[in-house]
């Protein structure tokens, strides 16, 4: 097991075969790259002119210095524009790795160049190489292996570039024994600090996705709550509705059977008698035209609380879902809730209307619930503010206490009669709900005197009002 972790710290390729993580270590190569350039062009002039202001330097090393600025300088600004191909953004940390190799070579040569003039410099090129490996490392997201690759081709670099220099150029005394042996020791150390960071990198990737699935999870949970909830309404208001359908279809049957004998005797009748067969045709028509027009709105009003979980997104009045939901309450017969509206003209939401109607119709429910025997008040009032819709539910039920008012969005279990039930999924629904929609909910209660419900939905309609 210790040899596996192991062997997963230091050949994490097998981690980037997931699309996700794969696009996660792509994009944080590709802002890698920008760092490095960004560092390499900050530094050099950092270096450069605080060595103008704080030491004298004669011509030929200033010559060399600035050459070396240009040459950094000119490498960060290919680096940043490699940032924008095609090839840059695909190999990122490829490009990062070279302008690595590059900038050290540039370094090396000018120290070795200085070294004739200023003794004892070259002891500064570990010291440029540790800050050219660490910069890799911490800005771009290397495999432990590619770390230890930079690192090695580092240190060959400088002693070729020190043996070349003091074989062909008498320049400096070669690579220094103690300077690769310190270069090892720091490419090691780099390696293990990279395989830590790709790591880590990689268990929070995996805690993202598992956050993610558990949300999703979480949702699809909140939906069933929802939905059963839901159609445990629907199957109450529907007894309650039969007889609102009824009556209708009675008025109509009775219509119809009315018009069938009417026709039949307008063709003999005259007179007086026939003008009062007319009139009565025309009630009879206006009542079938009254009886199809109420059978047609509650329709609509059942359809507006059906197919919860359709996505549709429709610009609907919220006073129309507010009394859909007051109308519903009223015709079940558990509750003897006298509703009251006061509803001001808003302008339509962009929104899904049997998500909010659910909410709706959920918390006047709660509402009654709430109520001493059922019997009671709830008012129901709507504004538009300048940035928002305004609904108010209050009620005069019995409140709750602060621990459960505290607690009041937080879904949880408990044992009720022996067995496990859920209890306050409702809420955390209506505000997941109510926050895809942009909007918010908040609850004031008091034990003993009712409980205020406050729902804010965003309204482009209203801000659009209020600038003119």
């Amino acid at each position: 097991m210790h040899l596996r972790e192991l062997r997963a710290y230091i050949f994490p390729g097998a981690a980037e075969r997931e699309p996700g993580f794969h696009q996660l270590i792509t994009r944080l190569s590709l802002f890698g790259l920008k760092v490095t350039a960004g560092v390499t062009i900050g530094i050099s002039f950092f270096a450069t002119f605080s060595r103008l202001l704080l030491m004298p330097i004669d011509g030929l090393t200033l010559i060399d210095r600035l050459s070396a600025t240009v040459w950094l300088v000119c490498l960060g600004l290919l680096a940043f524009a490699a940032t924008r191909t095609a090839f840059g953004q695909r190999n990122a940390r490829l490009l990062s790795m070279v302008l690595a190799v590059l900038v050290s070579i540039a370094l090396n040569q000018v120290t070795l160049r200085v070294s004739a003039l200023e003794p004892g410099i070259e002891s500064y090129i570990p010291s440029q190489i540790t800050l050219i490996l660490l910069v890799g490392v911490a800005a771009v997201p290397l495999r432990p292996m590619q770390t230890l690759t930079l690192g090695f081709t580092l240190g060959v670099v400088y002693l070729l570039q020190a043996n070349l220099a003091k074989q062909y150029l008498s320049i400096g005394s070669g690579a220094i024994p103690e300077h690769l042996l310190f270069l090892q020791t720091i490419s090691f150390m780099a390696t293990a600090l990279s395989a830590v960071l790709y790591r880590q990198r990689y268990l929070n990737y995996q805690g993202y996705v598992r956050s993610l699935e558990s949300a999703e999870q979480l949702r699809r949970a909140e939906t069933r709550v929802l939905l059963s909830d839901h159609a445990a309404s629907l199957g109450r208001l529907a007894a309650a509705l039969s007889h609102e359908l009824n009556s209708p279809i009675g008025a109509l049957k009775s219509a119809v059977d009315t018009l069938l004998l009417i026709n039949a005797r307008l063709a003999t009748a005259d007179g007086a008698d026939h003008e009062r067969l007319l009139r009565l045709q025309a009630d009879l028509r206006r009542s079938l035209h009254q009886s199809s027009s109420r059978l047609a709105q509650i329709v609509d009003r059942m359809q507006r609380f059906t197919n919860l979980d359709r996505a549709d997104v429709l610009e609907a009045d919220m006073n129309e879902l507010l009394r859909d939901a007051a109308a519903l309450l009223s015709a079940e017969s558990k509750h003897q809730v006298a509703v009251e509206l006061d509803l001001h003209p808003l302008p339509k939401i962009l929104s899904r209307p049997t998500q909010l109607s659910a909410v709706f119709h959920g918390l006047l429910t709660n509402a009654a619930n709430a109520l001493s025997g059922g019997r009671g008040r709830i008012r129901i009032s709507s504004r538009s503010t300048d940035e928002a819709v305004e609904i108010l539910v209050v009620d005069e039920g019995k409140g709750m206490k602060r621990e459960d008012l505290a607690a009041i969005f937080e879904p949880r279990f408990h044992t009720a009669g022996g067995r496990i039930a859920s209890g306050n999924w409702s809420m955390f629904s209506f505000r997941r709900i109510l926050r895809e929609h942009g909007g918010e909910i908040e609850v004031e209660s008091q034990e003993g005197q009712g409980t205020r419900v406050r729902i804010l939905l965003p309204c482009e309609a209203c801000l659009q009002e209020s600038s003119v």
